[in-house]
């Protein structure tokens, strides 16, 4: 005896309930009572407790809304001639590991596959919109490969996928809307330089970004939107003042790569204690009340004109903030290089001599020689005694 339907649309409109039997596995005619089989009607065989593959006849272009939302054993299907897959379809589907969308395959609905199991997604190559939430906390999803002629992808669709890592972005995307990886696992996220307008919120609470590569020819970057997560980040050539963007509230960044037409860097723009690197052209002429712990705390920053920092200095009697534990941290891993740069500041030169028995002694403690020489030069020009190795 029947205890399960399943909702079909034939090629004359009309729905026509199949009756199903126990099968785990369930595999559609193309025909009934001669018409055509065209489509599985919104909510055709949601929430099914026992289905776990299904094979659609090529007949089949329309998968309607909530189709298979909840099959929760559902870990396989085979959809030839799909062309349209609505809204919600997959939603829930947490034992569809992988599904082989067919080339036919023009339009995915908002929800798609929603909290389903998915870690490999292969779009194809007519698929122009990934809708709203179209993959929205899929935990597992590790791998997206998207079409080339991809125009945009819309709010939530990658919402909290947190083992995604990498996305790097066909070159004819137009429009990335709000929160589209948002609190995701993203690594690395690249947009093209077809991308006009584009909003922080995009990769806001994704913890792990590391990279962050923006699209050069970017009309407007929302100032409203703290770019609050990103490791790394190459600041498009066209932007001329960074003072209108909230880059300071980030307190994970490492890398910077600055347009070659800035002037100037002041310390409101970047203060994470993390900033390894600090790429700027030779147009730069000074900074602005430039901290240690913000340029100085990991490996050396890197210039295209070294001697920037001495030339302000002389020209612009920059005065360069400094704490004492930024220099004890200095000298206890050795960065001679850097110090001997800064000592040329009075500031410095009065904490070191302020603290030079205890300088001193870590560089003896953490074997820092080289440090050790700068030390003991500034103290040396300061007192006008000299000092044994």
């Amino acid at each position: 005896m029947s205890n399960r339907i399943i909702n079909l649309v034939l090629e004359n409109g009309k729905k026509h309930m199949l009756d199903l039997y126990e099968e785990t596995t369930i595999v559609l005619p193309d025909h009934i009572n001669g018409m055509a089989v065209t489509g599985l009607a919104n909510h055709a065989l949601s929430h099914d407790a026992i289905l776990e593959s299904i094979h659609l006849p090529k007949s089949i272009s329309v998968i309607g809304a909530n189709a298979f939302e909840g099959c929760f054993r559902l870990s396989e299907i085979r959809c030839p001639g799909v062309k349209s897959i609505e809204d919600y379809a997959f939603a829930d589907c947490l034992g569809l590991v992988t599904i082989n969308l067919p080339g036919s395959l023009v339009k995915l609905g908002k929800g798609v596959f929603k909290n389903s199991a998915l870690n490999t997604v292969k779009l194809p190559s007519k698929i122009k919109v990934i809708p709203e939430s179209a993959f929205e906390n899929c935990n597992r999803l590790q791998t997206v490969s998207l079409p080339k002629g991809l125009k945009s992808i819309k709010s939530f669709a990658f919402k909290e996928c947190k083992s995604l890592r990498s996305a790097f972005l066909p070159s004819q995307l137009k429009k990335v809307y709000p929160q589209a990886f948002y609190g995701s696992g993203l690594e690395t996220l690249v947009l093209p330089n077809t991308v006009k307008y584009l909003d922080g919120s995009v990769w806001g609470s994704c913890r792990s970004l590391r990279t962050l590569q923006l699209p050069e020819g970017m009309g407007h970057l929302n100032q409203d939107q703290k770019l609050s997560n990103y490791r790394a980040i190459r600041i498009p050539e066209h932007i001329d003042d960074l003072s209108k963007y909230d880059f300071a509230s980030n307190p994970y960044l490492k890398i910077v790569e600055l347009p070659s037409k800035i002037t100037a860097v002041s310390l409101n723009t970047f203060r994470s204690r993390e900033l390894e690197k600090l790429v700027f052209g030779s147009k730069v002429t000074h900074f602005e009340k430039i901290v240690l712990s913000v340029l100085f705390v990991k490996d050396f920053v890197v210039y295209e004109d070294i001697d920037v920092l001495r030339k302000s200095y002389d020209m612009k009697r920059m005065r360069l903030k400094v704490y004492y534990r930024d220099i004890r941290n200095m000298v206890a891993s050795n960065r001679h290089l850097e110090l001997s740069v800064i000592s040329i500041y009075g500031n410095v030169q009065r904490l070191i001599n302020q603290h030079r028995d205890a300088l001193l002694k870590l560089a003896d403690e953490s074997n820092a020689m080289q440090s050790k020489i700068v030390l003991m030069d500034v103290v040396s020009r300061n007192l006008e005694t000299e000092f044994d190795l």
